[in-house]
């Protein structure tokens, strides 16, 4: 049993204060248990020593430490200096309510998206429009941003306000995004809006892909597996094939589509909200 309360009370007390914070013996040890020796550490790939960071964070979490001081503190006090230095690199993304809450900030202000101006861009004004909205997303996740291309993808149908076609895709590959050039190309107000959700769902499967296999900063560990076991080489793999009822019901219901398509929607629906309000 840890003495959560104390702990509580002393992360309250430096945020106030420069006084040093100090644990108990058995939270010390605790934490100890996930120290790596430097010469282990050397030794680990890039993949162990993502799970080992990732498990010093959950139990700070477990024990209630949150504040950004008190950890510092703590982790420079028990682990070896490599773990130290790995540590640092980690910024942990903003909880996903926070990033829907900036990604459509961003969209509200950026005027190039508004129908009337979107017309008067040239098609490479379009793309550059485009990248440079992936690099504002990016920094937002906390992630490398994705150079946004065109492809052709065939032809997009709109009918009743409804679209149907190829969109794009993200390549964890070439860690790029591609986008249907008609979508660039339409100055239709329906498109415009789908080219928008679509950078924002394949920028969401650059944020899982980056959190699988490059560096964990998710703030809930439990999503982040989830993802893994749907991604090329998990327990489930990715399933992309589409041509049938059954194949695109399957697609859809993969971790990492649904959380890609409802973050898309989520910040879609809040840019709605900002634009009329």
């Amino acid at each position: 049993m840890f003495d959560l309360e104390g702990i509580n009370n002393n992360t309250k007390g430096i945020e106030n204060s420069s006084k040093s914070f100090e644990i108990s013996e058995s939270q010390h040890s605790y934490l100890k248990e996930l120290d790596v020796p430097s010469d282990v550490w050397s030794e680990m790939n890039a993949s162990d020593r993502t799970s080992c960071l990732s498990s010093i964070i959950d139990r700070f979490e477990e024990l209630g430490i949150v504040a950004v001081e008190v950890i510092d503190e703590i982790i420079s006090e028990i682990f070896s200096p490599e773990i130290v230095e790995e540590y640092k690199k980690i910024e942990a993304a903003p909880q996903d309510c926070e990033q829907i809450e900036q990604v459509s900030d961003i969209l509200a202000c950026s005027h190039e998206f508004e129908i009337d101006n979107w017309e008067q861009l040239t098609f490479d004004e379009r793309v550059t429009a485009l990248n440079e909205l992936e690099i504002k997303i990016s920094e937002i996740e906390h992630r490398p941003a994705c150079p946004v291309l065109c492809e052709d993808m065939g032809p997009i149908q709109v009918c009743f306000g409804q679209i149907g076609g190829m969109m794009g895709g993200f390549s964890p590959e070439t860690k790029t995004i591609r986008l249907n050039t008609e979508l660039i190309e339409s100055n239709d107000p329906v498109v415009l809006r789908e080219t928008l959700d679509t950078i924002i769902h394949e920028g969401r499967h650059a944020y899982q892909d980056y959190n699988v296999n490059q560096c964990e900063i998710h703030p809930r560990h439990s999503e982040v597996e989830s993802w893994a076991e749907t991604m090329d080489g998990g327990k489930w793999g990715y399933f992309g094939d589409t041509s049938t009822l059954l194949g695109q019901r399957l697609y859809e219901q993969q971790s990492i589509e649904i959380d890609a398509r409802n973050f898309a929607a989520d910040v879609m629906d809040k840019f709605d909200k900002k634009q009329y309000a």
